[in-house]
């Protein structure tokens, strides 16, 4: 039992650590082991208390994985947004709400 409670712990301290650093390329590395120790942590019977201190640990690496997550959408869309800048320029209204003033049309003239 101590073992595997002590694994998953260790794990779990692991990931935390590179989610912080944003070592993601190392994460997926973690999956097969993490489930493997929480197999074995169920099998264990594991009391409550550490149960609940494991749980808590994976709750708290889940919610970095969804703000992770959030960060890379809210990156890629910034990405796409500079790319059609040339659209024209995105702004809020008098009501709050996003619009789009179009680019001026035409070319720009070189002089001599």
């Amino acid at each position: 039992m101590l073992d595997a409670t002590h694994g998953l712990d260790a794990l779990l301290t692991r990931e935390r650590a590179m989610l912080l650093a944003n070592a993601f390329e190392g994460l997926p590395t973690l999956v097969d082991e993490k489930a493997a120790l929480m197999r074995a942590v169920a099998a264990s019977g594991a009391d409550r208390a550490t149960l609940a201190r494991l749980s808590r640990a994976a709750e708290a690496n889940g919610a970095l994985l969804e703000a992770m997550a959030r960060g890379i959408r809210s990156a890629l869309r910034r990405v796409r947004e500079v790319r059609e800048g040339g659209a024209g320029l995105r702004t809020y209204g008098a009501n709050g709400e996003r619009q789009v003033v179009p680019a001026p049309g035409g070319r720009l003239a070189r002089r001599a």
